[in-house]
């Protein structure tokens, strides 16, 4: 085998070159990475030598400092060129630091076959092939070198326990075997605790088997360790650790590894909330009611979720100059321009121009684009805002109107307007001012305004305007001011500062009012509250004033004069301790009550004179309030009520005496409001009808009268509490056990002085045995009356048949002539035209005998006086009811308010009344339904009023016909009611006619005139 000696002067020029090149080759990396020069640096030093360190760290400066001035490198930044020089210093200081120990005995870092790279003990057994005195040499370079190795060892641990970072090396097991001192005293546990596996005890539970994986797949594959993890330091707390370790090779085989642990928790926490933040603001941009977006140099990065809805789109269809197609044509190019203009100039960028919305309308929007510059100069990004500006644009025409108003108004409004600048130079004036004043703005900026304000007040008026000055607060005050004829009036003056955002002051404005009529009256008025001062002293009664707190501060004369005491003597608390003490709590309770709730206080107590005897006084009290509602005082009188007191228990004792009357008395006592509430029944009525007046009020006295008499009796009731006549009524009571009796009610109001209703006294008296016993009567009537009539109507029929027999025998005869004469072939129209008017001939002539029959009812000339519609109404009704057969029907009266009177014969027109409510509910029998008849009254027009009668019944069948004699739809009518009927009231100036209703039954409708045609009273013949 051939061995090639390389002298010991070659083989360290050799590695010092490749230590040079590798050096600048890291130099030449981004300045963050200068670090790693640092570590070849203290690793070539610690293998090699000072020599060989002192040569990488000139080679790494070389390198540094050629890459700044030769190469356009990022060094050349301002922030790179400080982190160069520091590269530079911390190299050579490793250098020197490191160089001070030998190299490790059992270090294998050297040139193979090389015994000037052997281990000491390599040394000491191998055969030297020098001679004897080399073999003395090499012993003392042995010596020299384990002194070396002992310092240079301290040395370095003392170095790597000076390292501000955590520092451990592991055999090629992946164990730790040391653990500088940081490293103990971060995680606060000693050595034994830490080295081989154990330190993987103190990575936060959730991370450790993620850890423990990743740290054996490094150790396995020989790779590099990257991890950060969270550990649990001396305290307790896990906080985030970057761990990184690097594999140390010897011939290719892992030796060592060394890892470096960098505390980052406070970097990883920043870096959480870098991201939260960002989070956050996403959303905070998304929920502004604004369009936000940013891009970076090649396109928008970002559009927040407002331009996305009112566009309906995506960020990838706004993306290459998209949105430009969301531009209104006519502003798209030059909103191209500029956005292409700002990213080349790296330039801000804003415009106004339309915008279309997903619904495909245009609306005004105004955008702004800032660029965000990196440290570099480099953009870093654009940000925009685009604000939707179309209601802007669209009031423009609004805005000058309301500044034409402003102008209007500032020239209009009733006063004088002025402005000043910050040192109170008038600037401006209004018209008004002028022309009061006699001066122009030129004038009053030149002369002044002082010597127009009265002289009385001129100091006044400085005093206080200075101090505004000075002090910036609102200027207000009153002073006569001279016009343009040399008279004063009095206004009254208020400015207040308008400042900047700094708050400084830039000027004032102010406002004169004229307050010269008002300022006459204040004169006036505390004139005359020097009147009322001595008048509520010369008062008859004790008048008194109380703070908002309720403590008397004001007295009048009276008042002390009857308490015995001067105002010295009295104080807030004076008027309550006069009470007797058995009533002094409740009377300052009460008061103090009204006080908090701001209420009007009223009591009544005993209050001792200066004698000592003891007065009845009703005290009271009400709250003075200014606009806001806020109390400014109370304001009592206490009036002496002790005759009022003896009154009242002489009227309490007769109360009682006519309450015993009331209780005793053979009848039901009721009374009411004046709107018609029950207030009061006796106690005979409340046992009758088993209620308490509690259950009456709200019409619930409708269940105590019979159903068939409410109607009646609720409208009568009504038309007296309205009109404030007498109420009389006869109807049935229903008692607590259900039965009903007929009782008579009446009642009467009473009035106050001013005829006002201020009660209802009602009595009721039981008629039912003397109701009973009309009805007999009046049924023994009803069949007497009608056996009379069946007499007269037998009389009257023969009377009728022998009369028309004769007319009605011809107008056979002619009709029978007639159809013969029609039958004939061919028909013989003459001889039948003569048969039709024999016809009629006999026809008429039927008529003129119902005409002359008709006299029969003719009796004495009718009489017409002024009467009242619903009384007359009222009271057919009132007779019908007497008859037993109709009492179930109901009738609803409805009358206009202030109907008038009209001209008529009462009985006649009530005959008529009665006749049509007759038939109405004859008509509504054999129907299936609840008969009902309604009546109305109202006007016609300005000279008649119209009364309709109408019922649910079948309707009438032969309107034309129905008011001809003798012609009638019921089984067992004459057929001469209606025909009567019609003859009274066309008697009356009147007119009767009848229609079918649109749903069920029939109307009839009778008009009768307002004014008589004649004088009053007329007499006019009966109806024939």
């Amino acid at each position: 085998m051939i061995t090639i000696r390389i002298s010991r002067f070659s083989r360290v020029a050799a590695l010092a070159f490749g230590v040079s090149i590798a050096s600048g080759t890291v130099a030449l990396l981004e300045s963050h990475t200068g670090c790693l020069s640092l570590v070849l640096i203290v690793l070539f030093t610690h293998l090699f030598g000072r020599n060989i360190g002192r040569l990488s760290a000139a080679f790494v400066s070389t390198g540094t400092v050629w890459a700044s001035v030769g190469l356009a490198h990022p060094v050349l930044a301002s922030s790179s060129i400080p982190r160069s020089i520091i590269t530079i210093l911390a190299g050579w200081l490793c250098a020197e630091l490191v160089s001070r120990r030998l190299r490790k005995p059992a270090s294998t870092a050297r040139m193979k076959d090389d015994s000037f790279d052997l281990p000491v003990e390599d040394l000491a057994g191998r055969p030297s092939p020098r001679t004897i005195d080399g073999q003395l040499e090499y012993a003392n370079d042995r010596k020299i070198a384990e002194s070396r190795l002992r310092s240079e060892m301290q040395s370095y641990r003392r170095i790597v326990d000076r390292v501000p970072a955590c520092v451990c090396v592991a055999d090629p097991a992946g164990k730790l075997v040391y653990v500088n001192k940081v490293g103990l005293a971060a995680l606060g546990r000693p050595s034994e605790e830490i080295v081989g596996d154990l330190w993987m005890n103190y990575i936060h539970p959730s991370e450790v088997e993620a850890a423990r994986a990743q740290w054996a797949q490094c150790i396995e594959a020989g790779r590099p360790v990257d991890v950060v993890v969270r550990m649990q330091q001396y305290d307790g707390v896990y906080r985030w650790q970057h761990l990184v370790a690097e594999p140390f090779y010897d011939e290719g085989v892992v030796v060592n590894w060394y890892l470096v642990g960098i505390e980052v928790d406070d970097a990883v926490k920043a870096q959480e909330a870098l991201k939260k933040s960002e989070k956050e603001a996403r959303e905070l941009l998304d929920r502004l009611p604004g369009r936000f977006a940013t891009r970076t140099a090649a396109d928008l990065d970002f559009v927040n979720r407002n331009i996305l809805e009112e566009t309906g789109t995506t960020l990838e269809e706004l993306q290459k100059l998209g949105f430009l197609h969301f531009i209104h044509p006519d502003d798209k190019e030059r909103i191209r321009q500029g956005y292409l203009r700002s990213v080349e100039q790296k330039a801000a960028y804003e415009d106004t121009y339309r915008w279309k919305h997903a619904d495909g309308e245009y609306r005004w929007h105004h955008s702004r684009s800032v660029p965000y510059f990196n440290e570099d100069g480099s953009v870093y990004k654009w940000y925009a805002l685009k604000l939707e500006i179309d209601d802007l644009y669209k009031t423009k025409e609004v805005i000058r109107e309301r500044e034409a108003q402003l102008n209007w108004l500032t020239e209009a409004v009733p006063g004088f307007l002025w402005s000043t600048d910050a040192t109170g130079f008038i600037e401006y004036v209004n018209k008004r001012a002028e022309a009061y004043t006699g001066r122009s703005l030129h004038e009053l900026t030149s002369n002044g305004w002082l010597d127009l304000v009265h002289p009385d007040d001129s100091a006044t008026v400085t005093e206080t305007w200075d101090q505004s000055m000075k002090s910036g607060t609102t200027y207000d005050t009153v002073y006569r001011l001279r016009a343009a004829d040399g008279s004063y009036r009095w206004f009254q003056c208020r400015a207040n500062a308008m400042r900047n955002a700094r708050g400084d002051i830039t000027n004032w404005y102010g406002l004169l009012t004229d307050i010269h009529e008002r300022k006459i009256v204040e004169v006036r008025l505390s004139r005359e509250e020097l009147h009322l001062r001595r008048l509520v002293d010369a008062m008859p009664a004790m008048i008194w004033r109380a703070t908002p707190g309720g403590e008397t501060d004001r007295w009048n004369r009276r008042m002390l004069s009857f308490i015995g005491k001067t105002r010295e003597e009295i104080d807030g608390k004076t008027l309550f301790s006069l009470v007797p003490p058995d009533e002094r709590e409740r009377v300052h309770r009460h008061w103090q009550q009204c006080v908090l709730e701001g209420l009007s206080y009223q009591d009544t107590y005993q209050i001792p004179g200066a004698d000592g005897k003891l007065h009845w006084y009703l005290v009271r009290s009400e709250p003075f309030r200014d606009e806001t509602g806020e109390i400014l005082h109370w304001y009592g009188v206490c009036t002496d009520i002790d005759e009022l007191k003896e009154t009242e228990v002489a009227l309490q004792q007769r109360e009682h005496q006519l309450r015993e009357i009331t209780e005793t008395i053979p009848g039901m006592i009721w009374c009411t409001d004046a709107g018609g509430q029950p207030t009061y029944m006796n106690q005979r009525y409340a046992e009758y009808a088993g209620v308490d007046i509690s259950e009456t009020r709200d019409l619930g006295y409708k269940k105590m009268i019979h159903p068939d008499d409410w109607e009646s009796v609720i409208q009568g009731w009504t038309h007296s509490v309205r009109t404030g006549e007498p109420y009389i009524g006869v109807h049935r009571i229903r008692q607590k056990d259900g039965q009903c009796r007929w009782h008579h009610a009446r009642a009467e109001a009473m009035r106050d002085a001013d005829g006002n209703i201020v009660q209802w006294y009602g009595l009721n008296i039981d008629i039912d045995k003397q109701k009973c016993t009309e009805d007999s009567l009046r049924e023994v009537q009803t069949q007497l009356t009608r056996a009379t009539q069946i007499a007269t109507v037998a009389e009257l029929s023969a009377s009728i048949a022998h009369e028309l027999n004769q007319p009605l025998t011809s107008v056979i005869a002619n009709a029978h002539a007639c159809r013969r004469w029609l039958a004939a072939n061919p028909p013989n129209l003459d001889e039948a035209r003569s048969s039709v008017e024999g016809i009629l001939r006999d026809g008429h002539a039927a008529d003129e005998t119902m005409q002359s029959i008709r006299t029969l009812f003719k009796r004495e000339s009718l009489k017409k006086f002024p009467c009242s519609i619903p009384d007359m109404v009222r009271d057919a009704v009132r007779l019908l009811k007497e008859d037993p057969s109709m009492r179930d029907v109901a009738i609803t009266l409805e009358f206009t308010n202030h109907l008038p009177d009209v001209n008529v014969d009462r009985i006649q027109i009530q005959q008529v009344l009665i006749n049509l409510m007759s038939n109405a509910i004859e008509a509504t029998e054999n129907t299936g339904r609840t008969p009902k008849v309604g009546i109305t009254g109202a006007f016609l027009d300005e000279l008649l009023v119209t009364i309709e009668i109408s019922d649910n019944g079948h309707g009438i069948v032969e309107l034309d016909t129905l008011f001809e004699p003798f012609v009638t739809s019921k089984a067992k009518g004459m057929g001469i009611g209606l025909a009567i009927s019609r003859s009274i009231i066309e008697a009356h100036d009147g007119t009767l006619t009848a229609r079918n209703n649109l749903d069920q039954g029939a109307t009839f409708s009778l008009t009768l005139p307002i004014f008589a045609l004649a004088g009053e009273p007329q007499t006019v013949a009966p109806p024939a």
